[in-house]
């Protein structure tokens, strides 16, 4: 397997950001406008009116009503089975309230190592 240098591999991002650059300049000659544009989208798709956009709110489902609009705006069309929505199973996992994640004991070892004593010690320190 052949590895990029550091170096050459820092040109080859800059070349394709040159070109993306230009490509994007050429398509857009007002920038300014579309900036603005572009920071409405955020403002509206951040706002706290949409609860977090978490899945199955009333939040997610204005934020998916939004980008809709604005896919059908631009002259976008659906190629999926449902229009623009797709069915997509989610899976979710919770914590129970009184176990403690692994995250915890991670940082709880750490914590132990980095204060003179190594990870499985259970005397105090000197």
């Amino acid at each position: 397997m052949r590895v990029m240098k550091p170096h050459a591999l820092a040109s080859v991002l800059l070349i394709v950001a040159l070109c993306l650059t230009a490509t994007i300049a050429a398509q857009s000659p007002d920038l300014l406008s579309e900036g603005k544009a572009w920071w409405a989208h955020v403002q509206f798709l951040a706002d706290d009116k949409l609860e977090g956009r978490n899945v199955g709110t009333a939040g997610y489902e204005k934020a998916v009503d939004y980008v809709e609009s604005q896919f059908k705006a631009i002259g976008l069309k659906p190629a999926g089975t449902s229009g623009f929505r797709q069915p997509v199973k989610y899976d979710s996992r919770k914590l129970a309230a009184d176990q403690r994640s692994s995250y915890w004991f991670v940082m709880a070892r750490r914590s132990r190592s980095s204060s003179g004593r190594t990870a499985g010690s259970t005397r105090a320190a000197s």
